[in-house]
């Protein structure tokens, strides 16, 4: 199953958005708070609950040459996937953004699974977008 969140578009130090998202003890900041519990981070990953009784854990991996970081599902998640957040410079102001998540849940899993994980990814652009503009 493959997911793209919406698009972003913001201006701002992207540098300092990078160096956000390598670490997991800020994740807290970009996920809904009424939709998830029990979250725990160190500089590793992070671990939480999401509604619905899903335990998901991220580890956070480098940049990528072409602006795209890495996020593993990490021990301890219900399922093993991968998320890219790509981060396009457009020119020294502009940049846009989006979150792929790419995972292997098929039939039931994949059917129940994707508004959930779909509105949870269209959320943490939206907030990557208004942590920018802090």
């Amino acid at each position: 199953m493959i997911l793209e969140s919406n698009p972003i578009s913001f201006s701002g130090d992207l540098d300092r958005l990078k160096d956000f998202l390598l670490s997991p003890q800020n994740y807290f900041e970009l996920l809904p708070a009424d939709k998830i519990s029990n979250f725990k981070a160190d500089t590793e990953h992070c671990t939480f609950t999401a509604k619905g009784g899903i335990n998901i854990a991220l580890a956070p991996q480098d940049w990528q040459k072409d602006g795209t970081l890495l996020i593993n599902s990490a021990k301890g998640s219900a399922f093993k996937f991968t998320l890219q957040v790509i981060l396009i410079e457009v020119d020294r102001i502009q940049t846009t953004g989006h979150i792929k998540f790419e995972s292997e849940l098929s039939g039931f899993m994949a059917l129940m699974a994707k508004k959930p994980l779909q509105e949870l990814f269209d959320f943490m652009t939206l907030r990557m977008k208004e942590i920018m503009h802090e």
